[in-house]
This record gives structure tokens, C-alpha cells and sequence, in this order.
């Protein structure tokens, strides 16, 4: 048995201990007096932050994706205006690295989402009207096709049904899922985000 402040510590202690060790850090554990209710609290709040962390990546936006629609949803909103906008204007209004900007913008030129003009007063606009590029125009340039899972991308058969000639039922339903979700951002137009 180990001792722990004054207090022995039975062996499934022990092997709690041992988990905690990944879960909480070194220096914690090396405080001699860890007392049994603080070992349950340091507990609960690290398997709490693991799976906060792991729900927060399903299915996640990604920063690109994220800083991209807000960067032509500001250009929705300046749609009217007869100057470009340029990056830097993009980055002090709404707080968007400009480095990375640069990469989302470009993404967004080559599929004829936006236009850039050089010059002094030179910078981006819409390449359509706000009412003519939906949100899934947006999301596609950026990211590519929007695939919830692999075989859902590619054309190849299912792994699932070429070993045992069943359909996938977890193929079904997220196909189901990923088929509303596009829908939806289809449906809605720069336009509509804008006037809110």
C-alpha cells in the first residue's frame, strides 16, 4: 500500500492513481498530501475537459471555413459600394489574420466566388450578386466537396457492402445528414445572411 498524507491507499486507489497520471499533470500527483476527494475532483474535471474536447472536433468548422464566410459575408455587406475592399480593411474590421486571409481569398478567386483588382485602390469584390452565390458555393470553394465520411467522397464501394453485400446503414445515415445540411446552405444566399 502506499501512503497518501496519513491515509493508506488501497490498490484500485492505486490504479486510479495510475490513470490519473495521464489525465492530470506530474505536478499534481507529486504533492504528498493528495488528498482522495481532491484526486476525485481533479478527476471528474479532466475526463469532463477529454470529452469536452473530443465533442468539440465532431464535426467541427474549420478556421478556414469559418474566416471565409465572414470574409464575404463583409463583402456582401460592401456589395454596394463602387470601391474594392481591401484585405487589410477585411483585417482590421473583423479581425482576421491577414496572412491567412490571403490563402482564403485566393481559394475564393480561383472558383469565381470573388475578384481582385491591384492597384491603390485596388481590392475585392463579389463576383456575382449577394442573392446569386449560396453558401455552399462558399463552403465548397473553400474546403472542397463536402463529404461527412470517406466513402461518401470517392465513388468506390463501400467496404461494408463489398465484404458482406449489405447496405451500410452508417453511410445511410449520414448521407441523410449531409444531405439536409447542403440542402440548407444551399437554399441560403449571401443576401440572406446579411439581412439576417
Amino acid at each position: 500500500m502506499r501512503m497518501v498524507g496519513r491515509e493508506p491507499m488501497p490498490q484500485a486507489r492505486l490504479d486510479g492513481l495510475k490513470y490519473a497520471s495521464i489525465l492530470i499533470p506530474s505536478y499534481k500527483l507529486g504533492i504528498r498530501s493528495f488528498s482522495q476527494k481532491a484526486l476525485k475532483k481533479e478527476l471528474f474535471f479532466s475526463k469532463q475537459y477529454y470529452r469536452f474536447r473530443s465533442m468539440r472536433s465532431f464535426l467541427k468548422v474549420s478556421s478556414r471555413c469559418h474566416y471565409g464566410l465572414i470574409f464575404v459575408f463583409y463583402l456582401a455587406e460592401k456589395a454596394t459600394s463602387v470601391r474594392a475592399v481591401s484585405l487589410s480593411d477585411v483585417t482590421a474590421a473583423v479581425n482576421i489574420p491577414q496572412g491567412y486571409l490571403e490563402d482564403i481569398a485566393a481559394r475564393l478567386r480561383r472558383a469565381g466566388i470573388v475578384v481582385s483588382s491591384r492597384g491603390p485602390r485596388g481590392g475585392y469584390r463579389l463576383a456575382k450578386k449577394p442573392n446569386e452565390i449560396s453558401v455552399a458555393d462558399v463552403v465548397e470553394a473553400i474546403e472542397g466537396p463536402v463529404a461527412f465520411v470517406d466513402c461518401l467522397e470517392t465513388k468506390t464501394v463501400c467496404t461494408v457492402d463489398k465484404n458482406f453485400g449489405s447496405r451500410c446503414s452508417s453511410r445511410f445515415l449520414w448521407k441523410r445528414v449531409q444531405d439536409s445540411l447542403l440542402m440548407e446552405m444551399r437554399k441560403l444566399s449571401l443576401r440572406d445572411i446579411v439581412a439576417g
